[in-house]
């Protein structure tokens, strides 16, 4: 958990140390710090109003003890919890006493292209482009180099006021993916299935021959969870017969857009999910559960649950 974290508090911080760089002398309280970072003077407070999660903490952070370390900062922590977390912004944003950077997560909270026309003719946050040209070679470069990252971050205005990452997030790319676990596999002889009825075929030894060793037919074959971000069965297993995005269900060929659901494609792809789930390998609570009550049903299922996840395996196609 901790080398998770370190990755990822990694990745948000370097999106995030220009991200927002807000004006002190247009209603704000605080006086510029004198020293520059790296300097070797008194240490650079930056403060930093952070979302921050009941299992993580900025503050004591070893990828923040390296960054104070190496460039001579001390980061001044302003957090506060997802739930809320917009509300609160606004908040920092009318008291007139601006942080130096808002590090924000971007499913949590984030500011409209609208936020930062708006508070860039106010005053209220500066532009990046010259800090970036003078003293960002690296982010100048990934700028030139990766046309869409410079998109994603020029305001409508042409200037760029924050960074986001600029990662392969395989995991957002590939949402629809699922869990198998692999000690059953083992312990039945099976090989890793490679297509669609290979799957259905592995979830029947499950339901039939007894993987957990307690002498019952009880294993739950498969189940999910119905949240954005959830285990989402439907998704995975359509994609098998016709492209599914698990949001609107539209296709692009030709540079036209069409719908996926009125193709035979998604009726067959019903069709194999009904007979599934008539055959018992999907978990009812797949279609109906929150992740709360998913990761319950693990916990109380484990020697009976083919989610404890020991690989995970693409949509097949």
């Amino acid at each position: 958990m901790k080398g998770k974290m370190a990755s990822w508090m990694a990745a948000l911080m370097l999106a995030a140390l220009a991200l927002t760089a807000c004006s002190p002398d247009k209603g704000g309280s605080r006086e510029p710090s004198e020293p520059a970072a790296g300097e070797g003077g008194a240490p650079v407070n930056i403060r930093i109003f952070a979302q921050q999660d009941a299992t993580t903490d900025y503050e004591s952070n070893s990828f923040t003890k390296l960054v104070e370390e190496k460039f001579n900062i001390r980061f001044q922590w302003e957090t506060v919890p997802y739930d809320g977390a917009a509300e609160k912004r606004q908040i920092a944003l009318a008291s007139g006493d601006y942080p130096d950077l808002f590090m924000l997560i971007p499913w949590v909270d984030k500011f409209s292209q609208t936020d930062l026309i708006r508070f860039s003719q106010q005053g209220v946050i500066v532009p990046l482009n010259d800090l970036i040209e003078q003293h960002a070679p690296n982010i100048k470069a990934a700028l030139d180099n990766f046309p869409y990252y410079r998109a994603m971050n020029t305001a409508p205005d042409g200037n760029i006021y924050g960074l986001t990452q600029l990662i392969e997030c395989f995991h957002c790319s590939y949402p629809n993916k699922m869990w198998i676990n692999t000690t059953w596999l083992e312990k039945l002889g099976l090989d890793m299935p490679k297509t669609l009825d290979e799957f259905k075929e592995v979830l029947t030894a499950f339901k039939t021959r007894d993987p957990n060793g307690n002498g019952k037919p009880d294993e739950v074959p498969l189940s999910g969870s119905i949240e954005e971000y959830g285990v989402h069965i439907i998704p995975f297993i359509m994609n098998g017969f016709i492209y599914n995005d698990d949001r609107t269900y539209l296709t692009v060929k030709d540079g036209k857009v069409d719908i996926a659901a009125n193709k035979e494609e998604w009726k067959q792809g019903l069709a194999f999910v009904k007979s599934m789930f008539d055959a018992g390998l999907i978990d009812p609570g797949a279609f109906t559960q929150n992740a709360e009550a998913f990761k319950k049903s693990a916990t109380t299922k484990a020697r009976k649950f083919s989610a404890p996840a020991r690989r995970c395996i693409p949509p097949y196609s």
